[in-house]
């Protein structure tokens, strides 16, 4: 027979719940000290758990607002140093003053591909990384139950990429496995990334 106790979570604290609620009553054979235990276990999964959602939603919300900040703040420094490129007073002192030299890569990207790695943040959350290197950015491709192959989710010049896809089924675990290609111009360039697999938790 399998354990009595389910494994995971959420199923657990209903479980518990049930548990602590039979137990009141005089017949269900449940001691008065190991009833008091029970309700005082109870009220502390509770109390964790909803510090644990409160955490979690903070967390995401404030992953969000640095990824959005981080996108709008390189967009415009790129929009503004290419006018100070632009200049008719610009020179390489100036180059060298702001740091608009990138530095000097021995790679070749037609033979290179990226080192990809995700992190799951949870209810269908992936942070994927990778260093785009001297490509203009990476296209990320995915794929999950029920996808025929793999599925494009876009081109990003800003890393960390996040994955914000709702799970399939709500509530249910899922597999994604991701990989990542360097793209020059437009084009793919090199190898794809070994695949990433990640086990998305609600």
């Amino acid at each position: 027979m399998s354990d009595f106790v389910p494994p995971s979570h959420s199923a657990f604290i209903g479980w518990h719940d049930n548990a602590t609620a039979q137990a009141k009553d005089p017949e269900s054979c449940v001691a008065p000290e190991d009833l008091a235990q029970l309700e005082a276990d109870n009220a502390e999964l509770h109390s964790a758990d909803t510090a644990l959602n409160l955490a979690v939603t903070m967390h995401k919300q404030a992953v969000a607002h640095n990824n959005t900040v981080h996108e709008r703040a390189e967009r415009n420094v790129r929009l503004i140093m290419h006018r100070v490129k632009a200049h008719q007073k610009f020179t390489p002192a100036v180059s060298a003053r702001l740091r608009l030299q990138g530095p000097a890569l021995s790679v070749k990207l037609a033979e290179s591909k990226p080192n990809l790695a995700g992190a799951d943040h949870s209810d269908g959350e992936v942070e994927l990384t990778c260093l785009k290197l001297t490509s203009d950015g990476v296209n990320i491709y995915c794929q999950r139950e029920g996808d025929a192959g793999w599925v494009l989710l876009g081109f990003t010049t800003v890393l960390p990429y996040f994955d914000r896809r709702p799970l399939l089924v709500p509530g249910k675990p899922e597999l994604r496995r991701y990989t990542a290609v360097y793209v020059v111009k437009n084009k793919e360039i090199g190898q794809f990334s070994d695949e990433v697999v990640v086990n998305c938790a609600p």
